[in-house]
């Protein structure tokens, strides 16, 4: 029963994490922020992507430095 439902839960935030990821995608295109960066990088860290997500964290402090949540995750990626 529970192995059922953690499965149905992993699959349920991998759809999730897709259609965000879409989204972000989107929105990156037109404005790369650095906080849009940085939930990019987070998104691809929950699906396991963390090549992915240590490229977004250093894309989020390249656009702003001074950004300390992307700063202090990039350092824990690593």
């Amino acid at each position: 029963m529970l192995v059922g439902k953690q499965e149905e839960a992993s699959r349920t935030l991998n759809e999730g994490s897709a259609d965000a990821l879409s989204a972000l995608d989107g929105l990156l295109r037109e404005h790369p922020t650095s906080e849009l960066w940085n939930d990019w990088a987070t998104v691809q860290f929950v699906r396991g992507n963390y090549d992915e997500a240590k490229r977004g964290y250093s894309l989020s402090l390249a656009t702003d430095p001074a950004n300390r949540q992307a700063g202090i995750i990039a350092v824990e990626v690593r």
